[in-house]
């Protein structure tokens, strides 16, 4: 097949804009090459030619290069343009309210910490991580199993009733007594707050376009880091202000007015769509709407698989995307930890609470920066690899300088804050993910929902072992474990990069050879 072929054919089954092809997909023997017809996406090929197309010295496909565009591709007509309106005032809107409050509640303990909850309570940096780690264990235990279940469950009933239930918890912790009591809250809150990453990126991957989705999902995760900044922000203010008022202390005022922001906005969640295969018309999205919706997600014209079977063990774990991103993600968590004890390190250098508060924000500022400003570049690119290399590679910088640590003082807190670049490559890794896995709604789901889950109960004694609080303000072993970590996750990004062009020329071939023979012919040049 000759290259000008294969790019005619990638630019057609990659136009956001509606394109009615064949109705079948295939799938191949492996002796025949025979082709059959089936109602959704084949996403499997004969090992041989697996390897075959891998390990090829043909160029995948060029991705198409749009002219300039901030939020709608050139090519979108205008009544699909009506139809992103829509989607982006309801799930856009209610997705970062909600990982607001997600990140608002979450933060909350770390800054309570620092603001006198560790003397009023006595819990021990030990103590403190472990609170940590218990949450994560919860959280990302139920990200996994709950992202399962939003394939066959409406996102707009199991979600808005999960984040009323984290607000609730946020609030009973104002009353603990103790760090048992704190553990348990924390434990519970994890649960409910575990499904709002996966289910949220899986929601949006079932809406949006690729050339539509990296700037939404940077969108998204900066709506995360905002609620990071604020709860800073408003643990400083409410200590400075709040202190013994009605008889609590400011810290204690922190859940309470986390739990009065969570819970209205999770009423909003009951009228939110749920994912265009489960939707019904209503006041706001017709039967034309729905459909529209359902034929931009179609790859090369096909519908993706959605069977949660006995197939969709071997489907997933047979898999390369499941194995290539769980691996990325513990790489990109476990980085994580070390830009998030800054806090913790500024308490152990002796400044006062609301410094340590407001000075890590900074970090966070950086993240969203990078963040919304990376996710528009890869839409515009219609690629992540260049930007994933950019960003891990100041990333790097950052870990040295924290690694060395005994370096002037505004030199280790650059290190810090350059390393908040680890927040913009998250929606990078994700985006990926759901660019790879589209044809096959379990494969995303499970992918999704194991990222944390892996990532999570594994990195567990990587952070009670290496980033307990009592080791402030050097961290020595965690630093080095943390430049380490980053290099590895660099030299991942090309791998990924690889099974990308893999991927590429996999939906080409497949698109080409369903193709009825006069439309390739009219496409071969």
């Amino acid at each position: 097949m000759s290259e000008k072929l294969i790019h005619s054919i990638e630019v057609r089954a990659s136009r956001p804009s509606i394109e009615h092809g064949s109705n079948s997909s295939i799938s191949f023997s492996e002796d025949e090459g025979e082709v059959k017809g089936v109602q959704t996406v084949s996403n499997s090929l004969p090992f041989s030619k697996s390897l075959k197309l891998f390990f090829t010295k043909e160029k995948p496909p060029k991705r198409e290069r749009p002219p300039f565009f901030l939020w709608y591709h050139p090519s979108v007509p205008s009544e699909e343009k009506k139809l992103v309106t829509k989607i982006d005032l309801f799930i856009m809107t209610y997705v970062c309210l909600s990982y607001f409050c997600r990140y608002l509640d979450a933060a909350n303990v770390a800054n309570a910490y620092v603001s006198g909850m560790k003397e009023d309570l006595k819990i021990t940096g030990a103590e403190y991580i472990y609170l940590s780690q218990l949450f994560n264990a919860a959280y990302c235990f139920s990200g996994l199993f709950s992202t399962i279940l939003f394939t066959k469950v409406r996102f707009s009933v199991l979600f808005p009733f999960l984040e009323i239930a984290w607000g609730i918890l946020t609030l009973f912790i104002f009353k603990a007594k103790s760090f048992k009591a704190v553990a348990v809250l924390r434990f519970f809150q994890g649960l409910c707050e575990g499904t709002a990453w996966p289910a949220i990126h899986f929601i949006l991957g079932s809406w949006y376009t690729p050339y539509e989705l990296g700037k939404r999902t940077s969108i998204f995760t900066a709506a995360g880091g905002v609620g990071t900044i604020l709860s800073g922000l408003i643990s400083s203010g409410l200590v400075k202000s709040m202190e013994g008022k009605s008889g609590l202390k400011g810290w204690q005022w922190l859940f309470i007015i986390d739990a009065i922001i969570t819970i209205p906005i999770a009423l909003l969640g009951f009228v939110v769509p749920s994912s265009p295969e489960k939707m019904k018309p209503n006041r706001f999205f017709t039967q034309t709407d729905i459909d529209l919706s359902l034929e931009r997600i179609r790859i090369n014209g096909k519908e993706r698989i959605n069977k949660l079977d006995k197939t969709a063990f071997k489907r997933i774990f047979t898999s390369y995307q499941w194995y290539l991103f769980v691996i990325a993600w513990c790489f990109w968590s476990w980085t994580a930890l070390m830009s998030s004890q800054f806090g913790i390190v500024l308490k152990a250098l002796g400044y006062n609470v609301y410094d340590r508060n407001n000075i890590p924000t900074a970090v966070t500022g950086v993240g969203i920066f990078a963040c919304l400003v990376s996710g528009f570049l890869i839409d515009l690119r219609g690629g992540r690899i260049e930007i994933a290399l950019f960003l891990q590679t100041l990333f790097i910088i950052g870990a040295i300088i924290t690694k060395i640590f005994n370096v002037p003082r505004p030199a280790l807190f650059f290190g810090y804050m350059i390393q908040g670049l680890w927040f913009a490559t998250s929606p990078t890794i994700v985006g990926w993910c759901n660019e790879l896995t589209k044809e096959d709604t379990q494969l995303r789901a499970v992918t999704l929902g194991s990222l944390n889950f892996v990532s999570g109960l594994i990195g567990i004694p990587f952070g009670i072992f290496l980033f307990n609080a009592d080791f402030a303000p050097e961290y020595s072993k965690g630093a080095t474990a943390n430049l380490v970590l980053a290099v590895m996750l660099f030299l991942w990004f090309i791998l990924i990069w690889q099974f990308d062009n893999y991927q590429r020329r996999k939906r080409v071939y497949l698109s080409s050879v369903a193709a009825p023979e006069g439309v390739v012919n009219e496409i071969k040049v």
